[in-house]
Parts: structure tokens; C-alpha cells; sequence
């Protein structure tokens, strides 16, 4: 986990989130799309030091929670089980689902803070992803969820996945 990544995804939008739990003493600092846990107490002026023109003109907030993403928290796991990533416009996704089918679109850069290798294990956790690497909590994300019946995405996708069953139909037929 790099900070000085979070950081520099804050900075293309001058917005940082500081989320302290008030029972815990943990702190996530974010860009509204990842938080990544902090291991010094921030809070709006301590902060400012340390962000691209000492956060003039930035939207730095911060919250209190008592939510808890311990172990404890009930979780659905979720798999990126596709090879491949979804892009639209200049965004590009990651698919992630669950065992009960759900989708979760999760834009490629909210991983750059992390090093992604094969340890790192995706869970859902209320309407975060949290990101674990063994047994330890390391980032949440916050995912792009669409409606499925009306998006552009899944539109398309839907159309490919069309044209591939007829031309795998046309191979099958070919062969008989």
C-alpha cells in the first residue's frame, strides 16, 4: 500500500475524506472512490502540508463513524474471474461478482495505490469492496454499481456475448 499514491489520486480532484472511527482510533483517508487506512491522526490542517499547494482550494472533509469493517463484519466474497477489463470512455473496470450473481464495476484506478499481486482477496462489505491481503484489512473501495436493464455497459456487453453465442453456434453447426 503506497500513501503517497492515495495522495496523488486525491490531488486530480483537490477532495480528501478523513473517516475516523470514534471506537476504534482508525483512520481512512480517501478521493471518494478508495480509502486506505492511515496510520497518523489527520485532520484538516495537519493534512494540508502534505497535499499539492499545501491544500489551498481543496474540499477536505472530515467524518466520525462507529462503522466497523473488523473480521467480524458479514461479507460475500467476491471473484474477478475474467481475464480481461471493461473500458468506457477514458474509465476502465474491473468485474468483480459475488456467489449470488451481483456485479461490481470497480474503476482500474482505484487500485493504484495498492500493489496488486495474488494475495490480495476482494470482499463485500455493506457497500464497500474491501480489500485484504491475508488476514488484514487494506483499502476500501467504493464500487461503480449500475442498473443492469439500463446502462451502457451492460448493453454492450449483453450485445457481444450475443454475437459470440451465434458465431460459437455457426462453428458448432459447421462441425456436425
Amino acid at each position: 500500500m503506497d500513501f503517497n499514491k492515495i495522495i496523488k489520486s486525491c490531488t486530480e480532484n483537490k477532495h480528501v475524506d478523513i473517516y475516523t472511527n470514534m471506537s476504534t482510533s482508525e483512520q481512512w483517508i480517501g478521493n471518494r472512490n478508495i480509502y486506505l487506512i492511515g496510520k497518523t491522526k489527520f485532520n484538516e490542517d495537519s493534512i494540508k502540508p502534505i497535499l499539492k499547494d499545501n491544500g489551498e482550494d481543496w474540499d477536505i472533509l472530515e467524518y466520525e463513524t462507529d462503522e466497523k469493517f473488523d473480521d467480524m463484519a458479514k461479507e460475500r466474497i467476491l471473484e474477478a474471474r475474467y481475464s480481461f477489463t471493461v473500458c468506457s470512455g477514458k474509465d476502465t473496470y474491473i468485474i468483480l461478482f459475488d456467489e449470488i450473481g451481483k456485479l461490481v464495476f470497480v474503476n482500474k484506478s482505484c487500485f493504484a495505490p495498492l500493489k496488486l499481486t495474488s494475495e490480495y482477496k476482494f470482499y463485500m462489505r455493506g457497500e464497500y469492496v474491501a480489500v485484504k491481503k491475508g488476514m488484514l484489512l487494506q483499502a476500501l473501495i467504493k464500487p461503480e454499481y449500475f442498473d443492469y436493464s439500463n446502462n451502457f455497459i451492460t448493453k454492450q456487453l449483453a450485445e457481444v456475448g450475443t454475437y459470440i453465442s451465434r458465431a460459437m453456434a455457426r462453428i458448432e453447426a459447421e462441425d456436425e
